[in-house]
């Protein structure tokens, strides 16, 4: 089988990509097709085509990019074309690659809160009717799906969204873990930033020793107001992080929070499972789906502060806890969300694709 794999991104979606592709390669042919500056993420046998996209995804050069690839897809015919993303673009692209079939990956079922882009649905709805299979990342998402497109119920399946494996080789042999506890990723309104500031503020009381870390890019203007109330405790870095930096931040610290108002999964989860980190997270979207409550993780309500201080202090303050969550996440990871248990998965999908 010769499956070409697709993203227009070169972080986030491109790492889940590029480590889909990796594992893929073992069992089919496969080929990502990515942006200039991201072929050292892939791994043989799997296979790169790097294309110099404009910065403006509605430049003239962008369309004309997209035009080459559908061209590239006609003459080396994949049996699956396997998409990442959804965006009017890529719709514009699919009428011209001929035969091969689509596979979609909706990674977010919904816009997030703050992020309900005017093209969204639309490119959505085409997506969703060009393919001919659907996957998302959870049951929960699944059921949305179903409640958006009842007529497209037949094409929906879930593969969990596999593990940061790619970071691990990033991992600094003289970087210990500290008494940090990680809020990472872009700064959006949905994943929660202000109730981990809350959060920190209160349970600093009960672990003076321990640093309160926001890392991301993204708008942190709304929140300056309540960060001047805080002390040297709390750190901000407000910036787009290397590799190397995300997999540093993970090594320094003892647990990860995401304190998301609303989710589909998340990659910043499944980054902290590669490093064995114990999470706490919110019932959210399909968020909760992969964590093991007092297992490996610890699952609260979205918006309450206090839970999270409870969550925050009772990983922080018990060590032989977080280990068990450690050995427990390595467990978990080998049984549900390792790559090659994602590749077989994600296989199963594309036969269903071609015998449709």
């Amino acid at each position: 089988m010769k499956v070409f794999f697709m993203t227009i991104n070169r972080v986030g979606i491109c790492h889940y990509t590029a480590q889909l592709v990796n594992a893929l390669a073992k069992y089919c042919d496969a080929t990502l097709i990515s942006p200039t500056g991201t072929a050292h993420y892939v791994e043989q046998p799997g296979k790169v085509i790097e294309i110099d996209y404009p910065t403006r995804r509605y430049h003239p050069t962008f369309y004309y990019r997209l035009l080459q690839i559908a061209a590239l897809i006609r003459r080396q015919k994949p049996d699956i074309l396997h998409l990442q993303e959804v965006h009017p673009v890529l719709n514009g692209m699919l009428p011209f690659i001929g035969s091969t079939k689509v596979v979609q990956t909706l990674h977010d079922v919904q816009p997030h809160i703050g992020e309900e882009l005017w093209y969204y649905r639309f490119a959505c709805n085409y997506a969703v009717h060009r393919a001919s299979k659907v996957i998302v990342h959870g049951e929960h998402l699944k059921q949305e799906f179903i409640k958006l497109y009842p007529q497209a119920k037949h094409k929906v399946s879930v593969v969990p969204h596999g593990v940061g494996t790619l970071f691990l080789k990033y991992i600094k042999p003289d970087v210990e873990e500290s008494r940090n506890i990680l809020c990472l990723g872009r700064i959006v309104r949905y994943k929660g930033i202000e109730v981990f500031i809350k959060a920190a503020m209160k349970a600093h009381e009960l672990l003076p020793q321990h640093s309160f870390i926001v890392a991301g890019s993204g708008d942190i203007s709304e929140y300056i107001p309540l960060l001047k109330e805080c002390g040297p405790y709390i750190k901000v870095d407000n910036r787009q992080l290397s590799d190397e930096e995300v997999a540093e931040y993970l090594q320094t610290s003892e647990q990860v929070v995401l304190p998301y108002l609303e989710a589909s999964q998340s990659g910043v989860l499944a980054i902290a499972y590669a490093f064995g980190k114990p999470v706490i997270v919110t019932r959210v979207g399909s968020l909760h789906e992969v964590v093991d409550d007092g297992v490996t993780g610890i699952i609260i309500p979205p918006g309450d502060v206090d839970a999270l201080v409870d969550a925050m202090v009772k990983l922080a303050r018990d060590a032989k806890l977080r280990e068990q969550m450690k050995a427990a996440i390595a467990r978990k990871i080998e049984k549900e969300l390792s790559w090659d248990v994602i590749a077989r998965r994600t296989l199963q999908v594309y036969e269903q694709a071609l015998h449709d």
